[in-house]
């Protein structure tokens, strides 16, 4: 599609797991450039950025701050849960992290849970 940058939601809280941090993340750009490196070079190919909140020294409190002045209340119907439901479980890992950076970021969690 000629993208140049690929971003994913990785933020200063994710560090209990690898793939969520900026060292895994420059590993795996720098392997999809040297692997399209002929296509970089004769310009075929955009050399790809990946890009996370991480990255960028964003915590999910800032996301959520963003996120509210961005979005306006449809920041509620975002999705962090891990579950398959029509509401997200509320009790979840994701869920957990989610309701403690409302809290943490000063606003109040008007998105609709399970439990």
């Amino acid at each position: 599609i000629g993208a140049s940058c690929v971003a994913y939601g990785a933020h200063m809280g994710d560090t209990n797991y690898p793939d969520c941090r900026p060292p895994f993340a420059r590993k795996l750009e720098s392997a999809l450039n040297a692997g399209e490196s002929d296509g970089i070079k004769s310009a075929l190919r955009k050399k790809i950025e990946i890009w996370s909140p991480y990255i960028a020294g964003l915590t999910k409190n800032d996301l959520i701050k963003h996120g509210l002045d961005t979005l306006g209340d449809t920041i509620y119907e975002t999705w962090s849960c891990y579950e398959n439901h029509k509401l997200q479980c509320g009790v979840c890992e994701s869920c957990m992290n989610r309701k403690r950076s409302f809290v943490d970021a000063g606003i109040i969690d008007k998105t609709k849970y399970m439990n």
